[in-house]
């Protein structure tokens, strides 16, 4: 019995421990413009619980089908995973961050700092810039709605399994 519950404790806490962690901020933009014109929304995606890098991409997922640019572009990119090169498409890699009392007179770069909502400090964001060209057919006094999720993958040991996760900005223009 000693046995048994020795490997179901140790396999529980490799299952529990491998944790994949999104945040972001904010949840909703509303910009005004005139047709023909671009505009731009910043959504800062982070992780603060994980225990491993959150690869994320951002798409499009409701809204008029009008030109949409990212800043980080959807990308490949290589990680090391148990000696095994893995492949995986993302406009961001979130490392594990910790929330920091003071912002860093030379912080890291691609790096910017939120308020933490509930705490004193700033959280470490990954900024993305969303481009959106408003076409010269748009109804001016018109409201267009865009919702664009963040789907944020881990890599994980051979065998286990960490589920995808996922969060949504409401862009209105």
């Amino acid at each position: 019995n000693i046995f048994v519950i020795f490997f179901v404790f140790l396999f529980g806490l490799t299952f529990i421990s491998a944790t994949c962690s999104l945040g972001a901020n904010p949840l909703t933009l509303n910009v005004g413009a005139k047709p023909g014109q671009e505009v731009v929304g910043t959504w800062n995606l982070y992780n603060l619980y994980g225990d491993r890098i959150t690869h994320t991409s951002i798409n499009k997922i409701q809204g008029p089908d009008w030109k949409i640019k990212y800043d980080p572009e959807l990308h490949k990119a290589n990680y090391e995973v148990s000696g095994e090169i893995q492949i995986i498409e993302e406009n961001v890699a979130l490392e594990k961050s910790e929330v920091v009392l003071e912002i860093p007179k030379d912080p890291p770069k691609g790096t910017s700092y939120v308020k933490h909502p509930s705490q004193e400090g700033y959280i470490p964001v990954k900024p993305v810039k969303i481009y959106i060209t408003i076409p010269q057919d748009a109804k001016i006094g018109q409201n267009y709605k865009f919702v664009f999720e963040a789907q944020g993958n881990c890599f994980s040991d051979p065998g286990a399994a960490i589920p995808g996760i996922a969060t949504q900005l409401e862009f209105n223009v």
